[in-house]
């Protein structure tokens, strides 16, 4: 799949993978993030936790980053990780996926 549907409050439209900056749980809800803003979505974070052939990496319990729109990235005294994203928003990558996220830098995928 190339394209995810979200909607916001104006529209409904087909996302291509490639422009999301990030996915985020709030409660029960989903929502995909890209330099247009959110759009609410069905699938569920875990969809894309599986997708890192695709640029997808699981960084909390809240959040999965497209690894590709990662401006900087800083370690943290906490043993966590503080991502910027070319929006500017700040992600942290909680200690529990620390280890998987160092993975991918040694890789070179990040």
């Amino acid at each position: 799949m190339d394209y995810i549907s979200g909607r916001n409050e104006r529209s409904k439209k087909d996302i291509p993978l490639n422009k999301i900056i990030f996915i985020t749980a709030n409660d029960d809800d989903v929502y995909i993030k890209t330099l247009e803003g959110y759009f609410k979505i069905l699938e569920k974070l875990y969809y894309f936790e599986e997708s890192t052939k695709l640029g997808f990496l699981r960084v909390s319990k809240s959040f999965v980053v497209n690894i590709t729109k990662i401006r900087e990235l800083s370690p943290l005294f906490n043993s966590k990780i503080k991502l910027r994203m070319i929006d500017g928003e700040l992600i942290y990558v909680n200690r529990t996926y620390v280890r998987n996220f160092k993975e991918f830098i040694k890789k070179g995928v990040v």
